[in-house]
């Protein structure tokens, strides 16, 4: 009986030595913990190892400060409440740079990098003003636009003043974004295809058509104006972007190459209305000249200046104008003003 309560009773000793020595080495090991970690957090807060100086490089139009400041603000925050963001090897560099370019759309480019140990470098790159966006012509009297500067790539990074002539290209309309929702972060149209909406332009500069806008009707239909006075009386090449922007393109280039159509669109271009590059090939001079309206410049064999239209299998190719004198009317994607009278009735 006494053996057995001696034997009890070492049990339980032994169970509380078991249970103190237990609380010892958690005691310890989160005291070692705590200690670790305000080690860290000291350590990491030491003036020797934070970024006291942002330093911006490359931007022109946007202030230095409001980088600087963006960039402040994020760096006076921290990790965990603890772990300062400010610290040489604990500033994210990766949300800065996110932070920088949302916040900032007129930055094409932006590298965050470190230097001399103490100095953060913000090394930017501004986007060109190269083009305008506006949400409506410029010279309507009954509305008033909003424009955009356009980048190379098609980019809308930030608002345009009202310019009173043609400073830059124009491009017009709603592309991409419901109506009320800003442009700004957005693109004119996938890079690609802006990239052959500009070689269009750019190549009609070649051939001594000079584009001033290019506008986008609400059924999709793009064209390229060719008047200084951007509103609807302005003269049109006329295109779609479901077809083959660099055919049509190409094509229409090939066209212009002709002599003769090149001489005849320079002599009486005032006369031009629109040129519709919609509908398909046409013959001239027992070759392809691709899409230039199916039948540019047509003379009538038998029709009179005061048909309202006369029918293309009714006329011969070049090099008179197939429409009637006042009706302003269309032919195959070609609309003329009025007739020139050099060429009289059109017969042949």
């Amino acid at each position: 009986m006494a053996l057995d309560r001696v034997s009890s009773d070492r049990i339980r000793e032994i169970r509380h030595e078991r249970k103190k020595k237990s609380r010892m080495r958690f005691f310890v090991a989160t005291l070692s913990l705590v200690v670790i970690v305000a080690s860290v957090v000291f350590i990491s807060r030491a003036s020797q190892l934070q970024i006291t100086s942002v330093v911006v490089r490359g931007n022109y139009i946007v202030p230095t400060d409001d980088v600087r400041s963006l960039v402040e603000s994020t760096l006076d925050q921290h990790y965990l409440y603890f772990f300062p963001k400010r610290n040489v090897f604990l500033y994210p560099s990766r949300i800065l740079t996110n932070q920088i370019t949302s916040h900032f759309p007129k930055f094409e480019t932006v590298t965050v990098s470190r230097q001399n140990w103490n100095t953060l470098i913000i090394d930017v790159t501004e986007r060109k003003n190269l083009y305008l966006y506006c949400d409506a012509l410029p010279l309507a009297s009954d509305v008033e636009p909003h424009c955009y500067y356009v980048d190379a790539h098609g980019y809308v990074f930030s608002p345009s003043p009202i310019f009173s002539g043609n400073v830059y290209f124009v491009f017009l309309g709603n592309f991409n974004w419901s109506d009320g929702e800003t442009p700004i972060g957005k693109q004119i149209a996938p890079e690609n295809i802006f990239s052959e909406l500009v070689r269009f332009k750019e190549g009609l500069e070649e051939n001594n058509l000079t584009p001033y806008g290019l506008r986008i009707y609400p059924d999709g239909t793009y064209a390229f104006l060719l008047s200084p006075v951007l509103d609807d009386t302005s003269q049109k090449i006329i295109f779609s972007t479901t077809d083959d922007i660099t055919s049509a393109y190409t094509d229409f280039v090939s066209a212009l190459s002709a002599d003769a159509l090149k001489s005849e669109l320079s002599e009486h271009f005032d006369k031009l209305e629109y040129i519709n590059l919609q509908y398909g090939k046409t013959v001239y001079n027992n070759g392809i000249l691709g899409t230039v309206a199916k039948a540019v410049l047509l003379s009538c064999a038998d029709g009179g200046r005061d048909r309202s239209c006369i029918s293309p299998a009714r006329c011969k190719i070049f090099p008179a104008w197939a429409v009637g004198r006042r009706t302003r009317c269309i032919l195959d994607g070609i609309r003329l003003s009025e007739w020139p009278d050099e060429f009289g009735t059109g017969s042949a």
